[in-house]
C-alpha cells in the first residue's frame, strides 16, 4: 500500500497505515467545540425538591387542610391533585404560588376519603409527589 499524503506523519517512508491522530476531533471540530462539551456534560440541572411533612386535616364535611414544609429553592409553586381513595384518576386542584406552605380544598363531599399529592414546581420540572390520605368530616 502507499502511505497516504497530506495526512502529517503518514509521508514518512515505510509506512503501510495512515497515523491515528489522538486530537483529530480537536483539529476538525476546535478547541471550542471541546470546551462546549465539557462544560455541557458537567452541567447539573438542578430540579425541584418535593415538600416534606404533608399532612391533611378534615376541618368540616365539605373542607381539607393541606400543610406542609416548604423546602425547594426557585420553584414557581406547589401542584395539588386530589382524587377520592376510590378511583385511580387524579384531578389536578390547584397551583400555589412560590415558597406556600398550606392549601384548603373547598366543595368535598362529605364522609368521602380522599387521597392528595403535592409536589412543587420549577421550570427545569416537578419534583416527586408527597402523598397523604384523608377523610371529610360527616
Amino acid at each position: 500500500m502507499k502511505p497516504v499524503t497530506g495526512v502529517p506523519g503518514n509521508d514518512r517512508p515505510g509506512r503501510d497505515e495512515p497515523t491515528r491522530q489522538p486530537l483529530h476531533a480537536l483539529m476538525v471540530f476546535g478547541w471550542w467545540s471541546l470546551v462546549a462539551l465539557l462544560f455541557l456534560g458537567c452541567m447539573v440541572v438542578p430540579f425541584a425538591n418535593p415538600p416534606l411533612g404533608l399532612t391533611a386535616t378534615a376541618v368540616s364535611s365539605t373542607e381539607v387542610l393541606l400543610e406542609w414544609t416548604d423546602v425547594a429553592t426557585g420553584e414557581s409553586g406547589y401542584g395539588v391533585d386530589r382524587r377520592p381513595d376510590s378511583e385511580e384518576t387524579w384531578v389536578a386542584v390547584a397551583t400555589t404560588g412560590p415558597d406556600a406552605e398550606s392549601y384548603l380544598d373547598e366543595g368535598l363531599t362529605p364522609a368521602t376519603d380522599y387521597v392528595y399529592r403535592v409536589y412543587s414546581v420549577k421550570s427545569t420540572g416537578s419534583s416527586d409527589s408527597v402523598e397523604v390520605r384523608v377523610t371529610t368530616l360527616p
